[in-house]
C-alpha cells in the first residue's frame, strides 16, 4: 500500500522516473508524510515577526554559510537543449534519465553567505518558472550545520504546516507557504515548503528544500 501511494505521488509530481532511483531515501520520506497527517504541538508565537526568509536569513540560526543543491529534471530534451536554460556561475552535471534515457537531469551545488542567499529565492523562482514552462521540475536544497527549532521557523515565516514527521532524532516539517514557488500534492495536501532537522554530538544539522525533499539527510 506505501509503496503505491508513494508511486502515485511521484506520478502527480511528474517525476516517474524516480520510482526505481530513490526507493529508500525519497520513499520513506513521502510515504511518512502521506501516513501521518498534521501533528503540531501548539507555539508561541508572540513576538515573532514575520518575514519569508530561507535558512541564514531567518535568524533561527548562527550559521553564516550554507550548502545549497540544485536538482533540474526535464522529462523530454537533450543536453544541447538542457544547457541553454542552465543558468550561469554553477559548475552543472547532466545525465540521461528514465525508460529511453529521454529524460535529462541537472545539478549542481555551491556554498553560499548570508548575503548571497538573499538573492537565493527570487533566483529559484525565476529558474522554477522556466523550467515548468518545459514540463520540467527544479528542486533546491539548503544545509547548515546545527539543529534549529523548525515550529519557529514557520510560525516566523508564516507558512502553513501541513504535515509533521519524526524518526529518531530527526523531525521533519512540510507546508504551504505563498510566494515560495507552486506545490506539489502529498496526499490531499499541497506542498512547497520541507524543513528538516536533527540534532547530533556536533551540533546538528538543519535542511531546507523546495518544494520536498530529493536525496538523502
Amino acid at each position: 500500500m506505501l509503496n503505491s501511494r508513494y508511486n502515485e505521488v511521484l506520478g502527480f509530481c511528474g517525476v516517474d522516473w524516480l520510482k526505481g532511483v530513490f526507493p529508500g531515501t525519497l520513499g520513506l520520506v513521502l510515504g511518512m508524510l502521506l501516513l501521518l497527517q498534521s501533528f503540531m504541538i501548539p507555539l508561541d508565537t508572540s513576538g515573532l515577526s514575520r518575514r519569508q526568509a530561507l535558512l541564514l536569513g531567518s535568524g533561527a540560526g548562527s550559521s553564516t554559510e550554507a550548502e545549497v543543491k540544485v536538482v533540474v529534471w526535464l522529462p523530454e530534451s537533450d543536453e544541447a537543449s538542457v544547457a541553454t536554460i542552465l543558468p550561469t556561475g554553477w559548475d552543472w552535471k547532466i545525465r540521461a534519465m528514465g525508460v529511453g534515457r529521454s529524460a535529462l537531469s541537472a545539478s549542481s551545488s555551491r556554498k553560499i553567505s548570508k548575503a548571497e542567499e538573499e538573492s537565493l529565492l527570487p533566483w529559484y523562482l525565476d529558474f522554477s518558472a522556466r523550467v515548468r514552462a518545459q514540463r520540467g521540475q527544479v528542486y533546491l536544497e539548503e544545509r547548515v550545520h546545527e539543529g534549529i527549532d523548525i515550529q519557529r521557523y514557520f510560525a516566523q515565516d508564516g507558512a502553513a504546516p501541513l504535515q509533521w514527521t519524526r524518526s529518531g532524532a530527526t523531525t521533519s516539517l512540510s507546508g504551504y507557504l505563498s510566494g515560495f514557488g507552486d506545490p506539489v500534492r502529498a496526499g490531499s495536501d499541497p506542498i512547497n515548503l520541507q524543513v528538516l532537522t536533527r540534532m547530533n554530538d556536533r551540533g546538528g544539522e538543519t535542511l531546507l528544500a523546495l518544494p520536498v525533499l530529493l536525496t538523502e539527510f
